[in-house]
């Protein structure tokens, strides 16, 4: 299990341009200090927040460097555009060039999560061809280049607008147009709960998605319905989507996704991202040792059913026959 925690770029490299890196700054300190602080509370992964194509290459390189010299596993948030000569002259892959050999540091593939994409007022098909074609555009470049990345298209909360990301259907639909391989899921529970809530998607995924989820956003709903607050002991959606990810041999990272300038003033922010990694960490042991113990259950009644059917005078007379 790999417990993963979301940071701005912008605080990373000390600018703090963003409200949310200037909280995180003043709650956690220097990012070098932060990070030792996060993986010795259990975070092993950090997930790179505000990369897109207008990221300067200087500060990808410092925010990425410093992750990984922390010792944490990579992941990144980017972003697609629809915008072809726009994302040929700055696109997304042309960042990941600049950064490509502390990349390969990592011995393993980098997840990259973007979002469908949305206009007001465009129909829910031309925003399924629009992404689908996005997303060849980044791939296709993403392999020309060899670049150790993997692309996964999150679910998104419904928010107003029809869009092909705010479903399951939607990112089913865009998948097979790809093929069976070129991209992942990420599953947002906490976004998933919030459509649910609004009556917009069913409270079970289909079995497809859930096989096809190679990265997790987890955070809590607030009494009010606003996402990105912190997690407490009892997450009754994380523990159902952490369940059917089991299930599904899933053993990728469990990444939390948390916003502590959308929580009251009294929260102070420090103690709900620790507290929420040690309540993640604890829905996620307790769910393996449950599954753990039930498979043990299973062989040893298998092993008792076995013994029995030895021991039947019926089957040993079988044998003698």
């Amino acid at each position: 299990m790999t417990i993963g925690l979301s940071l701005p770029l912008d605080y990373l490299t000390g600018t703090n341009n963003s409200a949310g890196a200037k909280c995180l700054s003043a709650a956690l300190g220097k990012p070098r200090d932060c990070l030792a602080d996060l993986k010795d509370s259990g975070v092993t992964s950090v997930e790179l927040q505000g990369f897109g194509p207008d990221l300067p290459p200087e500060n990808l390189r410092c925010a990425v460097e410093r992750i990984l010299g922390s010792g944490m596993h990579l992941t990144l948030h980017g972003c697609l555009t629809d915008d072809t000569a726009r994302l040929r002259s700055c696109g997304s892959h042309l960042k990941l060039l600049s950064v490509a050999d502390l990349l390969e540091r990592q011995q393993a593939e980098v997840i990259m999560v973007v979002h469908a994409l949305a206009r007001p007022g465009a129909s829910y098909r031309s925003m399924v061809d629009a992404t689908t074609r996005a997303l060849e555009r980044l791939t296709e470049d993403i392999h020309t280049h060899d670049l150790p990345v993997t692309i996964s298209l999150e679910i998104e909360r419904h928010h107003g607008v029809e869009s092909p990301g705010t479903t399951y259907d939607g990112l089913l639909d865009i998948a097979q147009r790809l093929g069976s391989s070129a991209i992942g899921f990420c599953w947002d529970m906490g976004h998933t709960c919030s459509s649910v809530l609004q009556k917009r998607l069913p409270s079970v995924p289909p079995p497809e998605f859930a096989a096809r989820v190679t990265h997790t956003h987890v955070h809590n709903i607030s009494p009010e319905g606003d996402t990105h607050w912190p997690l407490t002991e009892s997450c009754p959606h994380l523990t159902s989507g952490i369940n059917r990810l089991a299930a599904c041999g899933y053993t990728g990272i469990y990444n939390l996704e948390l916003y502590p300038t959308r929580w009251p003033a009294q929260q102070d922010a420090k103690e709900g991202i620790l507290y929420s990694v040690l309540c993640l960490n604890k829905i996620v042991t307790q769910l393996c040792c449950r599954r753990q113990s039930t498979t043990h259950q299973s062989v040893e009644e298998l092993k008792a059913t076995r013994q029995t059917a030895r021991l039947s005078p019926g089957v040993r007379h079988e044998r003698t026959q």
